[in-house]
């Protein structure tokens, strides 16, 4: 994995991902309890990074991202607004999401 990359949304939140990998872009977003990390010892990452542009992010509340104690920035539309502030920093226009 390349160093570790982050980005403030539009809702002042610090989201952490990786990167890894040259190819069409696979964003995993992990689910509840996971992080980039998890992903990666489980050999997820290295495996498609053979063949894909991998973007693994930390969830808000998971891995080196914010932590924040409202409620309110772990609704969806929160969550959509951190995936869409990791892919224009990553200047994605075309991706495929897993998670």
């Amino acid at each position: 994995m390349g160093p570790r990359r982050e980005v403030s949304a539009a809702d002042g939140c610090r989201i952490s991902y990786e990167v890894a990998g040259d190819g069409p872009c696979l964003l995993i977003v992990p689910t509840l309890f996971q992080s980039a990390a998890s992903w990666r010892g489980l050999g997820y990452v290295e495996r498609l990074a053979a063949d894909h542009r991998i973007i693994v992010m930390d969830p808000l509340g998971h891995g080196e991202s914010d932590r924040p104690h409202d409620p309110e920035a772990y609704e969806v539309e929160a969550a959509v607004g951190h995936v869409t502030a990791v892919l224009a920093n990553e200047d994605i226009t075309d991706v495929v999401l897993w998670g």
